[in-house]
């Protein structure tokens, strides 16, 4: 093979490549990425180990805010940022959707380069939304929850420990040992009432926090609210053009969103009077839409009842289905089980 023939066929591996390349990144950018999920956040409905599928076409891509940066990595150069800019999309954000987004609460990092996390959306743009007792309520009509809630129940076996094998068995993936022979476990009402039905089990009852030790970690983290994981609201969620009246209460639920997500000054002057950008005001116009989602693991994660409003520009896509799951309980086996079960 000639020297000029050598050089012809490096070029067309390297415009392969390149072609490759850029179809790769136009998938993953319009049309669909894959996230690995890594926590117990939202279990029973995803577990550790499963590998899903993120569809951006429903709600619309949403395009690279961060330009000089690099699609596999975290590496990034931050001066260089373009506006927020979204596709139209086929479909909206429904109740029940699970949705990827990058955390808002984060705030020394541009926005698609914040770190990512998937929950479940209960409310929508517009809507007032309540929790009661643990029952979601929008718009004063209670919204059904999705099948498989994860709560926090103690189980007190006959015996003082349990095995190991047992913890297989029903495949729990997250609990604790309280003292010798009471356990807390994070369940489904499926799975308790196998549990409550075993023959090694005493008891089984769902449980609840003390209240008084975490009112202070929930959103809005203001004294005017008494709220607590189990009891929130009503909360009037912002849409996209919606005009608020502000006052010396609500101010403190919408402050994040006037301040960090829509980038004005805000000033609650002693009198109780509000100033934005250096202007007396007594209504807010919101300049896009926010959502509220939860975890399914609803007694142990940390969700918008915690760090509020979640912002549409934050939103990456919807999950769709499970296309592989490993199991870190079983030292790495494949879920067969869960391989393309759709997302619910």
């Amino acid at each position: 093979m000639t020297k000029k023939k050598s050089i012809s066929k490096i070029k067309k591996w390297i415009i392969l490549f390149l072609i490759s390349l850029s179809i790769a990144l136009v998938i993953r950018l319009i049309l669909f990425q894959s996230f690995t999920v890594s926590t117990t956040s939202m279990e029973g409905s995803l577990k550790q180990g499963d590998c899903i599928f993120i569809n951006k076409l429903g709600f619309g891509a949403r395009m690279p805010i961060t330009l000089l940066s690099s699609p596999f990595s975290d590496n990034y150069v931050e001066w260089l940022q373009l506006p927020y800019i979204r596709i139209p999309g086929f479909s909206g954000i429904k109740h029940n959707d699970v949705l990827l987004f990058n955390y808002p609460s984060e705030n020394d990092c541009p926005i698609d380069k914040k770190t990512k996390y998937i929950k479940r959306c209960v409310g929508l743009p517009g809507e007032t939304i309540e929790i009661e007792n643990n029952i979601i309520i929008i718009n004063s009509k209670e919204i059904n929850n999705p099948k498989e809630l994860q709560f926090t129940y103690r189980v007190i076996p006959n015996d003082e420990k349990l095995s190991s094998d047992f913890v297989v068995k029903y495949d729990i993936s997250e609990g604790r040992i309280i003292t010798d022979g009471i356990y807390d476990f994070e369940l489904t009402t499926k799975t308790a009432e196998e549990i409550a039905n075993d023959s090694k089990i005493k008891s089984v009852k769902i449980l609840r926090k003390l209240t008084v030790e975490n009112k202070y970690l929930i959103f809005p983290q203001n004294r005017k609210f008494r709220w607590n994981i189990y009891n929130i609201g009503p909360i009037k969620i912002p849409k996209k053009g919606m005009s608020i009246q502000l006052d010396s209460e609500n101010i403190y639920l919408y402050q994040r969103i006037i301040e960090k997500y829509e980038g004005n000054t805000l000033q609650i002057l002693d009198d109780n009077s509000i100033l934005i950008n250096g202007q007396k005001a007594t209504q807010y116009n919101f300049k896009q839409n926010y959502y509220f989602v939860l975890d399914d693991n609803r007694d142990t994660g940390k969700d918008s009842r915690y760090w509020g409003f979640l912002p549409e520009d934050h939103i990456i896509g919807k999950a769709s289905f499970i296309w592989f799951s490993i199991n870190k309980n079983k030292s790495g086996n494949t879920r067969w089980n869960r391989i393309l079960k759709s997302i619910e």
